[in-house]
């Protein structure tokens, strides 16, 4: 029998899979490819999806992915982490400008 701490152990990693799983199929679409890249990932220890930054898909990803698809999924990591560093900067000046009028009241 699975004890409790394995199984919320193996449910938190699934979900952090998923996250990596659903981000693989929207840049490459619906293929056989994605669960193959997916398992290759794990095999180079992402664990979560913030490990994809660290990622160089051109090089890394050679066994399993053509060239372009390589080149496609580098691509969307860069956006996506250059958009989520300039989107927590904007909620941080947005938190200091919230609790600096909050804090005049």
């Amino acid at each position: 029998m699975i004890s409790d701490t394995v199984y919320s152990h193996f449910v938190v990693f699934s979900e952090l899979m998923d996250d990596i799983s659903l981000f693989i199929t929207s840049v490459l679409g619906e293929s056989d490819n994605c669960s193959t890249v997916v398992e290759h990932l794990q095999r180079l220890g992402a664990d979560t999806l913030d490990d994809l930054q660290y990622l160089d898909a051109e090089a890394e990803l050679s066994d399993v992915l053509p060239l372009l698809k390589r080149r496609r999924l580098n691509a969307s990591i860069k956006e996506r982490f250059a958009k989520k560093g300039k989107c927590s900067i904007f909620h941080c000046l947005f938190a200091v400008m919230l609790v600096t009028q909050l804090s005049a009241l």
